[in-house]
């Protein structure tokens, strides 16, 4: 399955490995607005290949849902910005303006604070398998490992 959203390509992808990485620092940004359940933000470990990371619109058994929060990943994890843009997780600002995909459609939803704080992360690595002919698309992300 794919879709076009904004001139980005969704596809169904399938997880094939985590693995634990150690202990790093974990982005998480508060938006300014709520977001759905369905809506999310584009990262990923190279400049092509991003995995949708949702917003926290479940509860945990330690945690309510905060339906403004996106816990993004490790510092080094780039953010699609659109028009082929990215910039470093690190680089996040309050009163950046990011684009906020769901499943139909995307807006953009502005920064209201940015926290970084230690976690242990596992790393997702994700395929498509690849299809008429065209070789595998991988996307990779670091997660931290209380919330994946």
């Amino acid at each position: 399955m794919k879709e076009v959203i904004n001139q980005v390509e969704f596809k169904c992808l399938e997880i094939i490995r985590i693995e634990f990485m150690g202990t790093g620092t974990r982005v998480c940004v508060d938006f300014i607005d709520m977001l759905a359940p369905t809506e999310g933000v584009l990262v990923g470990n190279t400049g092509h290949g991003f995995i949708k990371v949702i917003a926290e619109t479940r509860p945990t058994e330690t945690y309510p849902a905060r339906e403004f929060r996106v816990n993004m990943g490790a510092v080094n994890q780039y953010l699609y910005l659109g028009e082929d843009k990215t910039c470093y997780l690190s680089e996040i600002q309050s009163g950046m303006v990011i684009p906020v995909y769901s499943k139909q459609s995307f807006r953009y939803v502005t920064v209201g604070r940015v926290k970084m704080e230690k976690r242990e992360f596992l790393k997702v690595t994700c395929q498509n398998g690849g299809d008429f002919g065209r070789p595998s698309e991988f996307g990779e992300c670091f997660f931290a490992g209380d919330r994946v």
